[in-house]
């Protein structure tokens, strides 16, 4: 399967990159490498954060081919609030967890853009940049440019 991540063109260099604020699903020092399913739920993503600012700057898509089983949140293990906006601190506490066990290099998530019960094949899939083994189940596949197409 392949995943895929918008991340601003002056970072292609650095595709396996991480900050460490805080999002949805990790608190600040504690970071996570947020991809998606589909390149429109990652579009999706970066626009209902940054609206049209995304024109501001230039982007790259990044692909990754995940080669391994892939763990799933099940849907009653979700905080009950974790598609509250702005992002509770509930998620954030169980991306934390997840992170600490190094269980799993990489956590299914469902994405709080858009309504679960209508897209339950659409996810975000959150990589552990420091699991020692992400980079034997997740490769790089392809950079390529990528355009938000914006009216004005």
């Amino acid at each position: 399967m392949f995943v895929h991540r918008i991340i601003a063109r002056e970072h292609r260099t650095n595709p396996w990159g991480f900050g460490n604020s805080s999002a949805r699903w990790n608190p600040a020092g504690y970071p996570i490498i947020y991809t998606s399913s589909q390149v429109s739920l990652c579009a999706t993503e970066i626009m209902a954060i940054m609206g049209t600012y995304v024109r501001m700057r230039e982007w790259c898509r990044v692909i990754y081919k995940v080669d391994s089983k892939i763990s799933f949140t099940p849907e009653d293990k979700l905080p009950r609030d974790w598609n509250y906006r702005p992002h509770p601190a509930s998620t954030q506490e169980l991306g934390k967890q997840w992170l600490l066990q190094q269980k799993t290099p990489m956590l299914a998530v469902p994405s709080a853009r858009l309504p679960l019960s209508v897209y339950p094949s659409e996810f975000n899939l959150l990589l552990n940049p420091l699991h020692p083994m992400l980079r034997k189940k997740v490769f790089l596949e392809q950079i390529e440019d990528f355009e938000f197409a914006i009216n004005d």
